[in-house]
């Protein structure tokens, strides 16, 4: 799933229905975990800083960790749980790249796969 377009803060379509997916299987455990929102930004560099509320990539994945993690509380899932992470330009291996079906690969297929989310779920602390 491509969770963002490129430049973008606002999650795609197809990303906001995978976390809506996830929230179904993610609820009935809500009370014993947490999860940690991972958001990620592609290489290119950004443009039109004067235009963007973020000035470079780590900045986007930022602002993405929040947008995301807004998708979730407004699923159901308190704030409490929820822990935001902006780590910017995802640099995919050629080992991860190999991992992707064939149809799915393309020149700009490590871009897109880098604007993405990962959530980890992490038990609650004792």
């Amino acid at each position: 799933v491509s969770f963002f377009n490129s430049g973008k803060i606002e999650l795609t379509n197809e990303g906001a229905r995978a976390l809506e997916n996830f929230v179904k299987v993610y609820m009935p455990y809500a009370g014993n975990y947490n999860i940690g929102i991972r958001a990620f930004a592609d290489k290119r560099a950004v443009k039109n800083i004067k235009t963007r509320k973020f000035s470079d990539n780590l900045e986007l994945s930022a602002l993405r960790s929040i947008a995301t993690m807004r998708v979730l509380q407004k699923a159901g899932i308190p704030l409490a749980r929820l822990k935001t992470g902006g780590y910017g330009e995802l640099i995919m291996t050629a080992k991860e790249l190999e991992e992707v079906p064939l149809e799915k690969r393309g020149p700009s297929s490590e871009l897109d796969l880098a604007r993405k989310i990962v959530l980890v779920i992490e038990p609650e602390a004792i």
